[in-house]
This record gives structure tokens, C-alpha cells and sequence, in this order.
């Protein structure tokens, strides 16, 4: 039963980061921007990145470091999912985040 908790936990914390996901018109937008101090802008202003963000001088990052930021929250995203994850299937999540 422990189990089928941990997979409604981890259900819940996925639709949670699937509400705060980029939308096709969010890419689209993002493909209009001239530089990456405007993508970065962009982002900080929506609701999945600003607090990642919030930190972060849009008019000094430099693409390294965004992509970086960006790496690292998906990094972060993986490591919280893990610990909603039955033991006997954790070996997919740690060979993700291991290659990560």
C-alpha cells in the first residue's frame, strides 16, 4: 500500500510541473527573441522560472550561464521526484540523474 501512496505522490508532483510547462505559443515567442537577455527576460516572467530566475540579471546572463540555471533545475526536478519513487524502481531515476 506504501506504494501506491508514493505513485499518487509523485502523480500529484508531476501534474504540478506539467501546469507550470511551457506552452507551444511560450516557444514560439521564445523563437522571436533577438538575444539572450531577452530569453531570459521572458522567462523570469513566467510562472515555471521566475522564482529559478529570481536571482538572476537578465541584462549580464550569458548563455552558459542560463542553460546552466536551466540544467540544474531540471537536475533538481529529478532528484524530488526520486524520493516519491518505490524503491524497486528508483534504477531509471538514478541512471537519469547519474548521466545527468
Amino acid at each position: 500500500m506504501a506504494g501506491l501512496n508514493a505513485n499518487y505522490a509523485l502523480a500529484a508532483k508531476v501534474r504540478a510541473m506539467y501546469g507550470r510547462r511551457l506552452m507551444p505559443s511560450d516557444y514560439r515567442e521564445l523563437l522571436r527573441k533577438q538575444s539572450v537577455n531577452e530569453v531570459a527576460a521572458y522567462l523570469k516572467q513566467q510562472p515555471g522560472y521566475n522564482a529559478l530566475l529570481s536571482d538572476t540579471n537578465e541584462n549580464l546572463v550569458h548563455r552558459g550561464q542560463l542553460e546552466s540555471i536551466l540544467r540544474r533545475q531540471l537536475f533538481e526536478e529529478y532528484i524530488r521526484m526520486s524520493f516519491f519513487i518505490d524503491e524497486s524502481e528508483r534504477d531509471f531515476y538514478e541512471y537519469v540523474v547519474t548521466d545527468m
